[in-house]
């Protein structure tokens, strides 16, 4: 019987942690949103891109990563997935 109750105990915690992973996961902003969020922080005009890459960056922070071509330059910037704060890539601008 104590097997059972332990059992039952372990199910429900595992079925509550399901719980409030699903209520962490809507604070993390969309890759478009972080898209459009790296095209904003540059300024430019989107038809003036020739070439976008998105990766999803898992590090310390969770977030996305942006290499953007305009014309003949390229930038990277990496965008946080809960702030939406966007910062430089270091040494990707050419």
């Amino acid at each position: 019987m104590k097997k059972r109750i332990v059992a039952l105990l372990v199910l429900a915690t595992l079925f509550l942690t399901l719980f409030c992973a699903c209520g962490n996961s809507s604070k993390v902003i969309s890759s478009q949103k972080a898209q459009k969020l790296a095209i904003e922080a540059l300024g430019v005009d989107t038809k003036d891109i020739t070439d976008i890459h998105t990766h999803i960056a898992t590090g310390d922070t969770p977030g996305y990563s942006f290499h953007i071509s305009i014309g003949d330059k390229s930038y990277g910037l990496f965008v946080d997935a809960v702030t939406g704060e966007v910062s430089p890539l270091d040494n990707v601008e050419h």
